[in-house]
């Protein structure tokens, strides 16, 4: 079966986060998965991301990136 991708960049989400994830899983989407790419956000929704992929392990993934390009 194939997969539904969904990439969310994002920059200090870390309030938005949780619901947007909890309702994107919500949906009746077979087989989504879900790649958050934060830019090294301030307010630590790289942290938050982290958390959320304890919950979802088999469809979220975090890519961290380091410093937020010029």
């Amino acid at each position: 079966m194939p997969a539904t991708y969904v990439v969310i960049p994002t920059y200090n989400e870390a309030s938005n986060l949780p619901r947007l994830i909890s309702e994107l899983f919500a949906l009746p989407i077979t087989n989504l998965h879900i790649v958050i790419v934060d830019d090294n956000s301030p307010d630590r929704t790289g942290e938050v991301a982290e958390r959320l992929c304890q919950t979802y392990p088999r469809h979220l993934r975090v890519i961290h990136r380091p410093e937020k390009p010029a």
